[in-house]
């Protein structure tokens, strides 16, 4: 299926002629420098490529068939995300040749489902959906203070921390490390 001419919602981000970077300047001194750092790794419909985006519309089966370093199984944690956040209550497949694979690769693999996740100092910028959790880093600020080490969710139209638990994993993307709970 073809993408739209138009692009991705990203594609005036990444545009390389004079007027793209012009943007990405104002953008730069207009944004805070928490919603910066999130820029730079959360929005994935900004840094996708247009081909690692679903389709648009209505589709029942997408299939990414491509090589080594393509994104395949990024583009597929991001789906799978974008989805939990939007629909709590969906029933989501992981399918691979063994548990084990789509545990190591599509689940704590550098480009899997927890590497997709986030850490924050500050509470993300409005607007914030239903659903979205962030790991609360060492310094937090705002309505994040005094919540360092805790997991915080938005829920209910504000935020509801709780302590990891033990065995609890989680990807921290800024120093690409998996990150395995245990209590003290």
């Amino acid at each position: 299926m073809e993408r739209n001419a138009r692009g991705s919602r990203g594609t005036w981000f990444r545009r390389a002629d004079d007027a793209g970077l012009q943007d990405r300047l104002v953008l730069d001194k207009e944004l805070k420098p928490h919603e910066l750092a999130a820029l730079g790794s959360w929005h994935w419909e900004i840094w996708a490529r247009d081909e690692q985006l679903p389709p648009q519309g209505p589709w029942r089966v997408w299939l990414i068939c491509a090589g080594r370093g393509f994104g395949k199984t990024r583009a597929g944690a991001e789906w799978v995300r974008n989805l939990a956040r939007h629909d709590p209550a969906a029933r989501i497949a992981l399918v691979g040749a063994s548990l084990g694979e789509v545990r190591s690769v599509m689940v704590e693999g550098e480009s899997g489902i927890l590497a997709a996740l986030g850490e924050a100092a500050a509470p993300p910028s409005d607007p914030v959906e239903e659903g979205d959790c962030w790991l609360v880093g060492a310094a937090p600020q705002g309505a994040f203070a005094g919540r360092a080490g805790s997991i915080a969710c938005f829920a209910g139209g504000a935020w509801v921390f709780a302590a990891p638990r033990d065995g609890m994993r989680a990807f921290d993307r800024s120093t690409g490390q998996l990150l395995l709970f245990r209590d003290a």
